[in-house]
């Protein structure tokens, strides 16, 4: 597998865009379903009380799940990011997420065969792409998603959750789980578990998102359950003209030298057309 790097000049005329960072989307507190994370300042015990489901048994609220950095003594830097933090994907540093501001509160937006959830923006905005911070107990989940505009447009799609053990590109990888009853440490500074990035690229580019549903999708099998922490953007920018913009093209099974054909359309977009 190659990837290339292609150049394109804009010139006078050509409308395009150019793209930015994914930057974090705050979301009311409403966005947030069910309470997944054992805080920092949680009993060694936690008897259940700390959460309200568990990434392992969901709404039954056993098993493992994820706790905060600074609840283990011994590890204190493992586990998930502190409430309110923001940091950078380990696997695409574009990307930047801001965990949920609290977890003694709800603090993941939660997806199994029986709950739904609608995440909303405090400020909607218009975007270029989405991008979610997830992760699958029991997984990989499919989760359907329709993404309302202003406008009353909207979108969907489906995604797929990876299970939060043993997958990449990761996200981040919190080092530790804990059992949410017993307060027993597993995995601590082994790898795992850890988040993982969803994108989803937008046709509607002008009209600011208001709301994204999330469901459950037809054809998962099994009990798996979806959490997502938050939501990134990425604004589609107006080019300036003359700019030179470049795209990463990963192209496969290709033996000869390519010379890609590049057309601008009537409407102002860009064809790429390469082969070899």
């Amino acid at each position: 597998m190659k990837t290339h790097l292609l150049p394109i000049v804009l010139g006078l005329g050509l409308a395009s865009e150019a793209l930015a960072d994914f930057l974090p989307i705050p979301l009311t507190p409403g966005s947030f379903s069910q309470d997944m994370v054992v805080e920092h300042n949680a009993p060694a015990v936690p008897n259940g009380s700390s959460t309200s489901s568990s990434m392992d048994a969901g709404t039954a609220n056993t098993g493992f799940s994820w706790y905060e950095q600074g609840y283990d003594a011994a590890a204190p830097t493992t586990g998930l990011p502190t409430a309110g933090s923001t940091f950078a994907s380990a696997a695409f540093p574009t990307h930047h997420y801001t965990m949920p501001p609290s977890y003694t509160a709800n603090n993941a937006a939660y997806i199994d065969s029986s709950h739904i959830v609608t995440l909303t923006p405090a400020v909607p905005a218009a975007f270029a792409g989405l991008s979610f911070l997830a992760a699958a107990g029991n997984g990989p989940v499919i989760v359907d998603y329709t993404v309302h505009h202003a406008d009353s447009s909207f979108e969907n799609g489906t995604i797929s959750v990876q299970d939060w053990l043993g997958n990449t590109p990761v996200a981040f990888t919190a080092n530790g789980r804990v059992d949410v009853v017993s307060g027993t440490l597993d995995n601590v500074n082994n790898g795992n578990p850890r988040l993982y990035v969803a994108d989803i690229s937008l046709g509607n580019r002008t009209s600011p998102v208001t709301s994204i549903d999330l469901s459950w999708d037809a054809a998962n099998t099994g009990t798996g359950v979806a959490a997502f922490f938050a939501l990134s953007g990425q604004a589609a920018l107006p080019a300036t003209l003359g700019q030179t913009i470049q795209w990463g093209l990963t192209l496969t099974n290709i033996n000869n030298p390519i010379t890609p054909d590049v057309v601008t359309n009537s409407d102002g977009s860009v064809t790429v057309t390469a082969g070899g």
